[in-house]
């Protein structure tokens, strides 16, 4: 299982929880999502680490961007399609009939 957290801090408690409550092995590691950064110029740069992340008032930063995935999901009902942060191209409900 691989989560997300909001910091250090929230990870430590989350981390102390599961081992206290469920007795459970957790393993810690750094993120790993790459960031493409693009400056002015036409420069890009891979970005894994988090300390390699530009300053954000470095102005020769043009934008960054992030991975993004397409991928269909099956969900249970209509609301699972409407109550998301995602963006949707589109949103197909199947009848449990036809699966």
């Amino acid at each position: 299982m691989r989560l997300g957290f909001l910091g250090t801090l929230h990870m430590d408690v989350f981390r102390q929880r599961l081992e206290d409550e469920y007795d459970a092995n957790v393993i810690i590691t750094s993120p790993s999502v790459p960031y493409e950064v693009q400056y002015r110029g036409g420069k890009t740069k891979l970005i894994s680490n988090p300390v390699e992340f530009p300053d954000t008032s470095d102005f020769t930063v043009i934008e960054t961007r992030e991975p993004m995935v397409k991928a269909t999901i099956i969900v249970p009902d209509r609301e699972w399609c409407h109550n998301t942060l995602a963006d949707w191209l589109t949103c197909y409900i199947q009848s449990i009939l036809e699966i």
